[in-house]
């Protein structure tokens, strides 16, 4: 090892002994202090990227348009729709309602949608939903939780779906997409929900996390029905989660194998704390960027 990677080493070393020397003598603020600023800096880099990757589709909106979009949502769409700015985003249609599950919007579609597309030509019916299906809220605080710990609220997700695809089919103005569901995070929406008569415990937090990872599979296995759906409509959606997440490499030794080995595996996280106002809905850069995804897809869709 040459002099400059052993200096570079020399210095980590220093830096975690120093860290783990202030974590060991309890000073605990100043160690919060030194993760906030790296936090916020985090955020930032974060941000600038995807203020990037906006300037790169500034022009996806500013063609014609011979079909109408419809978006059918719940809260996600008042994100979305706060950041509309020019070009054919003006006229994107919202049937939205914060809180609305997909059965919600099932019903209504079955006692509204003929009378409302009297005033519509051909319409492309953006479906994104799914998030008031795999959680519940609380009726006796602001937390949310699991709708089920197994797969049976994906599936009944999926059955609805089916059902809302039966049914539109039957529309010949109208052709169906399904968006996909973002991942989102119960811990951070409950941990950004404490209020002082609502005090969660390190156990509550660390159940949470243990959620979030049932949680993930959940909307991964409802996603893969979506992807599979469009590929038979010949339509597609944004894949959401990969502007979230955040590959991580663990390395360990297999013992079983001789000689010893280390072996690499990828690991996932989402970026929660930095992308997303309370653990589900998203901060107002990256809810200009998913607009304009999916107004990418919305030129193809209703040239």
């Amino acid at each position: 090892m040459n002099h400059d990677k052993q200096g570079r080493l020399s210095k980590v070393e220093e830096y975690v002994a120093n860290l783990k020397t202030k974590i060991e003598d309890r000073n605990i603020q100043e160690y919060r202090l030194i993760l906030g600023r790296i936090q916020s800096d985090l955020q930032k880099l974060m941000k600038q990227s995807l203020a990037k990757e906006i300037d790169k589709l500034r022009t996806v909106s500013r063609v014609a348009l011979s079909k109408t979009p419809i978006i059918l949502s719940d809260s996600k769409a008042n994100y979305l729709s706060n950041e509309i700015q020019r070009g054919f985003e003006l006229d994107i249609v919202w049937w939205s309602e914060a809180g609305a599950s997909t059965r919600d919007q099932y019903n209504w579609l079955k006692d509204h949608l003929e009378r409302e597309l009297r005033q519509f030509g051909s319409v492309v019916l953006y479906v994104c939903l799914g998030t008031c299906d795999l959680t519940v809220k609380d009726t006796d605080s602001p937390f949310i939780r699991l709708k089920s710990n197994d797969s049976s609220a994906a599936r009944e997700l999926i059955n609805l779906f089916r059902d809302l695809y039966s049914f539109v089919r039957g529309f010949n103005s109208v052709n169906l997409v399904f968006l996909e569901i973002p991942p989102y995070s119960v811990y951070h929406w409950n941990k950004s929900h404490q209020r002082r008569h609502h005090i969660l415990t390190q156990s509550d937090l660390a159940g949470f996390k243990r959620d979030d990872f049932t949680l993930c599979g959940q909307i991964e296995t409802v996603n893969q029905f979506i992807r599979e759906t469009n590929r038979i409509l010949q339509k597609h959606s944004p894949r959401f989660a990969l502007d979230l997440q955040n590959s991580r490499r663990d390395r360990y030794i297999d013992y079983s194998h001789h000689p010893y080995r280390t072996v690499s595996t990828s690991r996932y996280t989402y970026r929660f704390g930095y992308l997303y106002r309370d653990g589900i809905h998203p901060c107002r850069v990256l809810a200009r960027y998913w607009l304009l995804r999916i107004c990418k897809f919305i030129a193809k869709d209703c040239a």
